[in-house]
């Protein structure tokens, strides 16, 4: 484990913070890029680190805000759009059933982190006045084939007037913030009082316990688990309706209440000793996993098969990184996406190609899913294609999927 230089924590501000591991050579950005860009890409040293304060788990000495704007404002545009591809829908879905049980369907509402605006078109759907901001490519997406208001910017103080909307939405944005706490603060002035603050991120506990190799990367700051959650969102003023853990996230409901003095934080010891044990299995789990992956690919060659990965996101470059993988041991990357096709991952020098690619595949190829949120979703697209290779999921451990329980999430995904 390499030493990282004491820090404050993101999200309480005490000197306390303790790493806990290092994955050395991470791309900056993970997604897909244009090949004369692939080179651009740093790649840097992430460190996971603990807060001894209030047991937060974050990334200690994150490049600073100006290297990391361009992966939103440039290089965003590689991530999947659920309006073109239909991936993520299940999930924008998921979370608009979790709001719905407690949030009308009438007043204005703000995504922040929109992307696409596949989200608040659901949400316009439903009767409300949707509005949002994203920095990214994703925002003209929005505008031109969904036709929802979207402003290709950063949110920031007084880009909107004080208590003007009723929902304040941030669906995977929040572990990217530098200033959690103040964020926070930023949706309670959004927000009238009684309006519904709505988090949806990655659930920490499921992640790092599952050893997910995409866990980690450079573009999330904090990774949190439900009480450090809650602890974070009552101590800004707001009162928690809903905590749920769905699928591989964390969803959060919150009413902004009439007084939004931030409270004192309350340390608990348990929490602390929870985000190092959380740290210590993740070492524990990446090893294996990295250890499974790497006979894998030996065994596959040895076979005289092809070794493809279906997925070109973060997993897939965290994969290659942490398990050492070369374009020696992948033969092939293919993705749905169109805007990910033709693209290259920034540390595998292999053309992003259409799934069509693995219709040629043979029995002693292998075609590993690699995606955790998407998993389900992805073997359905695969169970609708005949290929001979075998199915390979990553989670909850490295195991060959048979051809028809392939077929049956693709039975499952169309009911």
């Amino acid at each position: 484990m390499s030493a990282a230089a004491p820090q404050h924590c993101l999200l309480c501000g005490s000197g306390q913070t303790t790493p806990e591991l290092t994955i050395p050579g991470l791309p900056l950005f993970l997604h897909a890029v244009e090949p004369d860009v692939a080179a651009e890409v740093p790649r840097l040293p992430f460190t996971l680190g603990s807060c001894a304060t209030c047991g937060h788990l974050q990334q200690l000495d994150a490049p600073p805000e100006e290297v990391v704007a361009p992966i939103y404002t440039r290089l965003f545009g590689s991530y999947q759009s659920t309006a073109r591809t239909g991936i993520g829908g299940l999930r924008a879905q998921r979370f608009l059933d979790f709001l719905s049980a407690a949030v009308p369907g009438t007043g204005r509402a703000l995504e922040v982190g929109c992307f696409d605006g596949w989200f608040l078109s659901l949400l316009q759907q439903r009767g409300m006045e949707v509005v949002g901001c994203d920095p990214s490519p994703g925002a003209d997406i929005a505008a031109r084939e969904l036709g929802v208001e979207v402003r290709r910017e950063f949110f920031r103080r007084g880009m909107y007037p004080d208590g003007a909307f009723d929902l304040f939405v941030a669906r995977q944005v929040f572990e990217h913030v530098q200033d959690a706490q103040g964020f926070l603060g930023l949706a309670s002035s959004a927000l009238r009082a009684g309006g519904h603050l709505a988090l949806e991120l990655p659930d920490a506990d499921l992640w790092l316990g599952q050893g997910v190799l995409g866990s980690l990367f450079h573009e999330h700051v904090s990774y949190f688990t439900e009480r450090v959650l809650r602890t974070a969102v009552e101590r800004a003023g707001f009162q928690v309706v809903m905590l749920r853990h769905e699928h591989t996230d964390l969803f959060l409901l919150a009413r902004r209440q009439a007084s939004t003095a931030v409270e004192k934080l309350f340390i608990d010891p348990e929490i602390v000793r929870h985000g190092r044990e959380l740290a210590a299995i993740y070492r524990s789990r990446l090893a294996g996993q990295r250890k499974a992956v790497r006979r894998l690919a030996a065994g596959t060659r040895a076979n005289g098969g092809h070794l493809y990965l279906y997925g070109a996101g973060v997993h897939s470059s965290s994969l290659v990184a942490a398990c050492g993988l070369t374009a020696a041991d992948i033969d092939g990357v293919v993705d749905d996406g169109p805007q990910s096709q033709g693209k290259v991952l920034p540390n595998l020098e292999r053309t992003i190609a259409e799934p069509g690619l693995l219709d040629g595949t043979t029995p002693r190829d292998v075609v590993i899913v690699s995606g955790f949120s998407f998993q389900e979703e992805m073997l359905a697209r695969l169970g609708r294609r005949s290929i001979a290779a075998q199915v390979v999921t990553l989670y909850p451990a490295v195991r060959r999927v048979e051809a028809g329980a392939v077929s049956a999430s693709s039975s499952s995904a169309t009911r």
